[in-house]
C-alpha cells in the first residue's frame, strides 16, 4: 500500500468519480484506476462495485476510505509537526549579475 493509492481513494470519495479525482490529483483516469487495483490486490477486498456508474463503494471500500483519510491527514501534518525541528524556513532567493550568466 502506498500513500498515492490512498490519495486516489480518498479523491474518488470526495469528488465522487474515477474522472474527478484523476482531474484533481493531475493525472490520468487510468492511474487512478491502477492505484485502486493495486489497492484491491493488495487488501483483499473489492473496494467499489463496478457495475453501477459511477462506481460505488462497498462496504469494504467505505471502511477503507475512512481509515485513509486519516492516513492522508496524518501523513500531510508531519511537515507541521516538524516545524519547530527544522532550522530554517522560508523562501531563498539568489542573485547573480547578467555578465556572469552569459558564460555559463
Amino acid at each position: 500500500m502506498s500513500i498515492r493509492q490512498f490519495r486516489a481513494l480518498t479523491a474518488i470519495g470526495e469528488f465522487g468519480s474515477f474522472a474527478a479525482a484523476a482531474r484533481d490529483l493531475n493525472i490520468t483516469q487510468s492511474a487512478i484506476s491502477m492505484q485502486i487495483n493495486a489497492l484491491e490486490t493488495r487488501l483483499g477486498v473489492r473496494l467499489f462495485d463496478r457495475n453501477r456508474r459511477p462506481p460505488k463503494l462497498t462496504r469494504a471500500g467505505a471502511i477503507t476510505l475512512a481509515r485513509a483519510k486519516t492516513i492522508v491527514a496524518q501523513y500531510d501534518d508531519i511537515f507541521d509537526a516538524l516545524a519547530e525541528a527544522r532550522p530554517y524556513r522560508g523562501l531563498f532567493q539568489l542573485g547573480a549579475i547578467t555578465s556572469v550568466l552569459t558564460s555559463l
